[in-house]
């Protein structure tokens, strides 16, 4: 409809109260409505979120003071003994600079000269690529700058310092000038959080709805019809790993919690998901804690990818263990949508651009060391190499389907400025995880705030991550999905402040709490790691007795992979070494506990656990399929000296979450009159330590101690029932049997 040059439009007419129609042209009308929008308040924050908003920054800041003062002290008492504090995973020192050089993308390069150490510091491989640490003098430990490791050798480090006004310090330090590096506790708890915070109404980010569901704004839906779509899952996957997928495809689904205990397979069920995902040409970001996290999640979708694409091609019946499948490999063309955030080094070299940016990188840095140009020409010349950085950027990732990057990187914040909108977010941990935790002030001391992995292979996973980190990624997506087992050890916090405000709760553990009711979390039911026996306190314990053992690992033996003869009493899985059993225990001090740089120390145990891994050894057990674990530091040094030999795996507990061996023997050192326990009471600590197992678990210790605390004697009754209990006195009449068992098999097969 026209009257004159005006075009008229019905929608945009409306009846006075007098009964009149008037109407708007087309121009006036959407500049109407766009006032409208304009004037349309923001909606308010759930009243609870809103509170929390305003006490996360402070209960943040507070732990962040606590892990200061305790890093500091701890740092102070070992007087710059850098070789003890690169052994705890506390700090690199004696570093002497080399050069400095500039990469277009990531800005300054510092590398630093790394002294030659003992060999046996590699235990603890802490620093690594994508840790944030602090730059400090060498002598007096003074903060000198921010960085992130870019890379580490044995005897270089590599840093990368986005600040540019902090490089000319550097350039110009005097010849065998020496530098320290120690983690950083800032960077990754408050600096990644903070434009988070600082939001008030997040009605802009696509999970805002995600937020109105999690603090009860909104009904959480109860999903029970999740289309079936198993079909496309490989075979081998169990019911409740493929009813874990197809809840995952459920875009009616706002959020997803995948609870897998220990051997449960989390991994190649997020890795199908992604597939899955990608495949419906859905955009995916996919997060874990740290750089070798997210590879091996690379990794894991590739395989998955390349399975799929073998069994579309009906070449073969596909097994990444069978040698003749090496000859199948990924096409360009079907990673090409897939990357690492972090490492899209070649990408961006290959663009027509990154020449351009090159050249100007360089002569940004040649104006600053000739102060040859004015503020303002300074000022646009920066303002033009930036926007010609993002314009690279966001035609990089423009071209991605799934992106894989760490929780706390940038770049979950700027994908959005570049143009990708993730549609769901997948969080969780993949592969064999060691981390190392921060000190505590009393005798329990962690080596380190940051969750790392051990060069052999695996979250933080979704469990483990505090929420509002956790929401300072998810508010990026209509869609979430949680992947751990709140189960095993929880984030750890030191500060009253964040024990008081539940910071340690991690929102997997509170949304599976909350709303039971709403059917959003899959508990991935069937294991595939443990011997029955060794699984069962864990299932009833800790799963309602939900969990079970795989047919391929239920009566899986020690006698299986060694020399052991199978009616032997040390080829039982679950076994305990009762230090209660010994003369004179309690009369003597000969089992007690000593104190040791506020660690703790057990010379009976470690001695014990010395003898049960020779006993070992002589029935062909191999090294690397014995692990020994211990709560405390000191006692994994001591048994590491009294064994010394680097090929068997000693670690702390905290260290071995997520990994896994034939045969796992337990150090429990506590001994004491008191009866005191320390974070031995942490129910979870234990379900970790036992569930490492595969073949056979040795728990070293004293049912008088284990009696006080009402989990470790759930532990000892299953082991009471389930399991078999020796004086450790005996151990000597068994390695005798078994020795003449193994002289008599030598003999008959001369």
């Amino acid at each position: 409809m026209q009257c004159g040059s005006v075009r008229l439009r019905m929608t945009g007419c409306f009846r006075s109260l007098a009964g009149n129609l008037r109407f708007y042209s087309v121009g006036r009308f959407e500049k109407i409505e766009k006032i409208k929008r304009k004037k349309k308040p923001p909606s308010a924050l759930p009243p609870h979120l809103n509170a929390l908003m305003k006490e996360w920054p402070k209960t943040l800041e507070e732990e962040v003071k606590a892990q200061t003062e305790a890093l500091s002290e701890y740092l102070k008492e070992c007087d710059n003994n850098w070789a003890e504090l690169e052994s705890r995973g506390l700090g690199l020192g004696d570093l002497t600079y080399e050069k400095i050089h500039y990469d277009p993308i990531e800005g300054a390069i510092l590398e630093l000269i790394r002294p030659q150490r003992d060999a046996a510091l590699g235990y603890m491989k802490s620093f690594r690529s994508g840790v944030p640490v602090v730059l400090c003098d060498g002598n007096s430990l003074n903060k000198l700058v921010e960085c992130i490791i870019k890379w580490t050798s044995f005897d270089k480090i590599s840093l990368r310092i986005m600040n540019l006004n902090q490089i000319t310090r550097f350039e110009k330090s005097e010849a065998g000038a020496k530098f320290a590096i120690i983690p950083s506790i800032e960077k990754g708890s408050i600096q990644s959080l903070q434009s988070f915070l600082e939001n008030k109404t997040f009605d802009d980010k696509p999970g805002r709805r995600l937020l109105d569901y999690a603090f009860r704004a909104k009904v959480m839906p109860s999903i029970h019809n999740d289309p079936r779509r198993s079909g496309d899952c490989p075979e081998n996957f169990n019911s409740t790993q493929r009813l874990a997928v197809n809840c995952a495809l459920n875009n009616k689904r706002p959020f997803l919690c995948i609870q897998g205990p220990p051997g449960t397979g989390k991994t190649k069920v997020l890795a199908e998901i992604v597939r899955q995902l990608k495949e419906k040409k859905k955009k995916v970001l996919v997060l874990a804690p740290t750089h070798v996290a997210v590879n091996n999640a690379l990794k894991y979708t590739k395989e998955a990818i390349l399975r799929d694409k073998i069994k579309q091609s009906r070449l073969a019946i596909f097994d990444f263990d069978n040698e003749r499948t090496d000859r199948y490999r990924l096409q360009p063309e079907d990673e090409d949508d897939i990357c690492h955030a972090d490492t899209l080094d070649e990408a961006i070299k290959n663009n027509p651009k990154y020449s351009m940016l090159k050249e100007g990188s360089e002569d940004l840095h040649n104006d600053d060391s000739e102060n040859s140009v004015s503020k303002a020409e300074r000022k646009k010349r920066v303002n033009d190499w930036k926007r010609m950085k993002d314009a690279i950027l966001m035609e990089v990732y423009r071209e991605q389907q799934v992106i894989f990057c760490t929780l706390s990187s940038s770049t979950v914040r700027k994908l959005s400025k570049f143009g990708w909108h993730p549609d769901i977010i997948v969080i969780g941990r993949f592969g064999k995880m060691v981390k190392f935790f921060l000190f505590c002030k009393n005798d329990e001391i962690r080596c380190r705030i940051f969750k790392i992995f051990d060069y052999c292979q695996n979250s933080d996973e979704a469990a483990q991550c505090t929420e509002p980190a956790t929401w300072a990624a998810i508010i990026h997506a209509p869609r979430c999905i949680l992947v751990g087992d709140f189960q095993q050890l929880p984030t750890i916090v030191i500060s009253k402040a964040a024990i008081e405000k539940k910071l340690h709760v991690s929102l997997m553990e509170r949304l599976i709490m909350e709303f039971s009711n709403c059917n959003i979390r899959v508990l991935l039911d069937r294991q595939y790691r443990m011997n029955e026996k060794i699984m069962q306190w864990s299932s009833e314990h800790f799963y309602d007795g939900l969990l079970k053992a795989g047919e391929s690992v239920k009566d899986q033996r020690l006698s299986d992979i060694c020399q052991m003869p199978e009616n032997h009493s040390l080829n039982e899985p679950l076994i305990m070494l009762n230090t209660a059993l010994m003369k004179d225990d309690k009369n003597t001090n000969k089992l007690a506990e000593k104190t040791v740089r506020k660690s703790r120390i057990n010379y009976a145990e470690a001695r014990l656990v010395v003898q049960y891994y020779n006993i070992l050894c002589s029935v062909g057990v191999n090294l690397e399929d014995i692990a020994i674990i211990t709560p405390y530091y000191e006692q994994v040094m001591l048994i590491r000296a009294m064994i010394n030999n680097r090929l068997v795996r000693v670690h702390s507990v905290d260290a071995f979450q997520g990994q896994e061996n034939e045969v796992v023997i337990f150090s429990m050192v506590r001994h004491n009159e008191n009866r005191a326990l320390g974070f031995l009471a942490e129910e979870r600590r234990m379900n970790v330590a036992v569930t490492r197992a595969k073949r056979q678990f040795v728990l070293i210790g004293s049912s008088w101690m284990m009696s006080r605390d009402k989990n470790l004697k759930s532990l000892y009754k299953t082991i009471q029932t389930t399991g078999k209990i020796y004086d450790p006195n005996d151990l000597n009449s068994y390695a005798i049997e078994l020795q003449d068992h193994l002289d008599k098999v030598a003999r008959e097969l001369r």
